[in-house]
């Protein structure tokens, strides 16, 4: 019987296991509550077992105590796991800065730097600068976009995460290095009187924002 019960016992554990990676994949509260429900089975066998006058008269009862308290903290832990599993702010608490600060940032850098590209599009006599607001908004894109596969990365998706991460965070550290550059230089022109309007505007803005973004940055990073 001791052997039974034993069997029993580990076969409830791995059907929990694979429940939750059911549930790892689709997180439903049909699928926790199908997690949680195994390993109760598990908790009720294991108590069974320690009740069983043989475990006592052979010394084995510290044992048994052991795995129903055992049980117990799997039964807590993968508790709070799927509690995780589920709050996509638990999950990844980045995701909220990444939509609700760094998202309008860089919405509003791609508009001031296209917003001066517009002034510039018919001025030949500014023809050098267009090229300039232009290919740092080409450079700030391709940092937004580094950054996206960045926080890919950090969810495990696709493949190593360590080796993306290093991989990603250096990419993104030299385009941010080559577009503060690029601002720092317009900066200088436009105290020299040398953009219009539009671009002087842009110019202040897109200083402002693309700090906001990068401290941002470090904050989730």
């Amino acid at each position: 019987e001791v052997l039974h019960i034993s069997r029993l016992i580990r076969n409830s554990i791995w059907e929990a296991e694979f429940a939750l990676q059911a549930h790892s994949l689709l997180p439903t509260p049909k699928r926790a509550k199908v997690v949680l429900s195994k390993i109760d089975t598990a908790i009720y066998q294991a108590k069974y077992l320690r009740a069983i006058p043989w475990i006592n008269r052979d010394n084995q009862l510290i044992g048994v105590q052991s795995l129903v308290e055992h049980i117990n903290k799997l039964r807590a832990e993968t508790t709070e796991l799927m509690k995780i599993r589920q709050d996509n702010e638990l999950l990844f608490p980045a995701m909220k800065t990444m939509v609700d600060k760094m998202l309008p940032i860089h919405n509003a850098f791609y508009s001031a730097a296209s917003l001066a590209l517009d002034e510039f599009e018919f001025d030949h006599y500014h023809g050098k600068n267009y090229r300039e607001y232009f290919d740092i908004r080409h450079q700030w894109s391709l940092m937004i976009s580094t950054f996206r596969v960045y926080a890919a990365n950090r969810t495990g998706i696709f493949g190593d995460p360590e080796t993306g991460l290093v991989t990603q965070a250096a990419r993104l550290e030299t385009l941010h290095k080559n577009l503060t550059s690029r601002l720092e230089k317009l900066d200088v022109l436009r105290k020299n009187g040398g953009l219009d309007l539009q671009a002087n505007l842009s110019t202040q803005q897109m200083i402002s924002l693309a700090k906001q973004w990068y401290d941002y940055y470090l904050k989730v990073k």
